[in-house]
């Protein structure tokens, strides 16, 4: 599979144009199996998830289809999203997304996948494919409290990944108060603005948006510069 990593979807042209390089489509023939998982158990107005899937439905011009992998077996999600060029995972509460990963089948329906599939993650989306946050850094940056019996993520990369940094929605990822809660994090960890995104294929990652944060075990790998 290919994989383009944002931290909060197709909100620019440059990640949209990474992704038609992704699928080698244009973005009005692109179609989409949005999983919309990580929302039920946040509280809170959902303002934020309604217009994420309204962007989606409005940059990607193909059919746009809403797959619960709750509501399915494992042969119809495979089928739901196999007929899709693009799986989009919306954000919301990474433990409980993994936990629905693994209770659905989803993520052996991943695995089953061509490689030619492209899967674009928002949020909690990018994150549950990587390695899961320490509970204290998840607990001081998004939050998090309870873990839905998650002990880890996906792990298909060896990296994690920190989205919304200096945005307005979580106070606490700054640059200052990430190093602090991830010094002693060893792997490799990709700190994203709301406007960039990693489009990892053949294992490669490339930035989309500038370079991010790029940081392990409390020192800076790269540090974040705009475009």
């Amino acid at each position: 599979m290919k994989y383009l990593l944002t931290s909060q979807g197709l909100r620019t042209r440059s990640i949209r144009q990474a992704l038609e390089t992704l699928v080698g489509k244009s973005a009005e023939e692109i179609s989409v199996a949005i999983i919309n998982e990580a929302h039920a158990v946040e509280d809170g107005d959902k303002r934020w998830n309604i217009a994420e899937i309204a962007n989606t439905a409005k940059v990607l011009g193909g059919e746009v289809d809403l797959v619960n992998l709750l509501a399915l077996d494992k042969s119809q999600i495979f089928s739901r999203v196999n007929a899709c060029d693009v799986i989009f995972a919306v954000g919301g509460n990474t433990d409980y997304l993994r936990s629905v990963y693994l209770k659905s089948g989803f993520d052996e329906v991943l695995s089953q996948l061509g490689e030619d599939k492209v899967y674009v993650g928002s949020s909690a989306g990018s994150m549950v494919l990587g390695i899961r946050l320490p509970n204290n850094a998840r607990s001081v940056l998004y939050n998090d409290q309870e873990i839905f019996g998650t002990e880890s993520y996906l792990e298909l990369f060896d990296f994690s990944f920190v989205p919304h940094m200096d945005g307005d929605s979580f106070f606490n990822c700054r640059r200052e108060i990430v190093m602090e809660n991830l010094s002693t994090f060893e792997p490799l960890t990709y700190c994203l603005t709301d406007d960039q995104a990693l489009s990892v294929e053949d294992g490669k990652v490339t930035f989309v948006g500038g370079t991010p944060l790029v940081i392990q075990t409390g020192k800076v790998i790269s540090e974040t510069s705009l475009e």
